[in-house]
């Protein structure tokens, strides 16, 4: 029966938005109703207690101050400053720490080829939703975005809009080169790759647009330099091409930068737009709250900046930990290193942290295992049975 609930969990990670207990909210409760369940069904039919293994120890002393901390900061701001805790937030937050704790042992229960199958899906998806211009989406999803082809919005397959469909394929990339090493099975990085691309451009976001030259030039970096040698070989042509569909965010980004106008530059993805406004108030409320933070007393923007501003000074030391391990995980190639480290820099700004895919890949950074040389997929999940 265990085992059950840790496919569940996997397929909650893989499709984080399905389904909508909660209309119109980026961040779903369902991975923390399985996890209750999880552990009552531990508690009711287990003759003995059985807990997740925690591979390193000191780390999980660590988090357990960190929880212990945000419970301070947050009796703290509501009963003696007397702030209005927006807890929505708090909430994401919880969720982000138990996507965290999980991510210790269920990494050992995926494969290949369910990465594949993944995001095989995705592309399913996606042409279904071009076909039924969203249908689908606004039955499970209540979609905030209403598609409609020629109106520059993209698609937003299985998620509520086209920049979080972007970034969630990008989170799945990042955990399959956990799964598989770089250079490991080159065909299957290639075929996801291929399949992801068909998902970043379908989604006309700015993210999706980034994530895209990002991975390619870090993929196959001759290539994508041989690449902008064409583009500025024919750049009129390209340019032209740019501003027919400049109703687009990605093309209104392309052409902002085109043409030098980098004030407009932000402006041009509104989602980049109002992560980078709300980055500002979380820095300005750091200043002022650098000890214990402000409790989630501000409703603004989310990402790891939004943590260290609820709960202060002891998350500065939390994501500098989750840098150092980037920096330092032994057996990982260097570019999934550089993958990591403009993850991180992109969730830092701003990005709904409760998304369970977010919390995973802070756990699978902690919780690698130093004396492997790379994460294998073949083990069977086993729950350590503490006698």
């Amino acid at each position: 029966m265990i085992n059950y609930f840790i496919y569940l969990f996997l397929l909650i990670i893989y499709f984080p938005f399905i389904p909508a207990i909660v209309p119109s909210s980026d961040t779903q409760p369902t991975l923390t109703i399985v996890y209750i369940l999880f552990l009552c069904t531990i508690v009711l039919f287990s003759r003995r207690w059985y807990i997740y293994k925690i591979e390193k120890k000191c780390i999980f002393v660590f988090l357990t101050i960190c929880i212990f901390v945000s419970i301070i900061s947050l009796i703290i701001n509501k009963f003696i400053y007397g702030r209005e805790i927006f807890w929505t937030r708090v909430y994401s937050f919880v969720q982000f720490i138990i996507a965290i704790i999980i991510s210790s042992r269920i990494k050992d229960n995926i494969s290949k080829r369910q990465i594949f199958i993944i995001f095989s899906v995705y592309v399913i998806f996606t042409l279904i939703f071009l076909l039924s211009n969203g249908y689908l989406e606004k039955i499970l999803i209540y979609s905030r975005v209403n598609f409609i082809i020629g109106s520059g919005r993209g698609v937003s397959t299985l998620s509520p809009e086209p920049s979080f469909f972007a970034i969630q394929i990008f989170n799945i990339l990042l955990i399959s080169y956990f799964i598989v090493g770089w250079k490991e099975d080159v065909k299957f990085h290639n075929i996801n790759l291929s399949l992801a691309a068909v998902c970043f451009i379908s989604s006309l976001s700015g993210y999706g647009l980034i994530f895209l030259m990002i991975l390619l030039l870090i993929r196959f970096p001759k290539i994508f330099l041989f690449m902008m040698l064409i583009l500025f070989i024919f750049i009129s042509n390209f340019y032209e091409f740019i501003e027919s569909v400049s109703y687009t965010r990605a093309g209104s980004l392309i052409l902002n930068f085109f043409n030098n106008n980098f004030d407009s530059l932000l402006e041009a993805d509104a989602s980049f737009y109002s992560r980078y406004t709300s980055f500002m108030i979380y820095l300005e409320s750091i200043y002022s709250n650098i000890l214990l933070g402000e409790g989630y007393s501000i409703f603004e923007g989310g990402g790891f900046i939004s943590v260290i501003s609820a709960f202060g000074f002891i998350y500065i030391i939390f994501f500098s930990l989750i840098l150092l391990k980037i920096l330092t995980l032994h057996g990982v190639h260097y570019k999934i290193r550089l993958l990591l480290l403009v993850w991180l820099a992109m969730n830092i700004l701003s990005g709904p942290i409760g998304i369970p895919t977010v919390g995973f890949i802070i756990g699978l950074i902690l919780f690698r295992k130093e004396n492997s040389i790379e994460l294998t997929s073949s083990k069977n999940f086993k729950i350590k049975e503490i006698v």
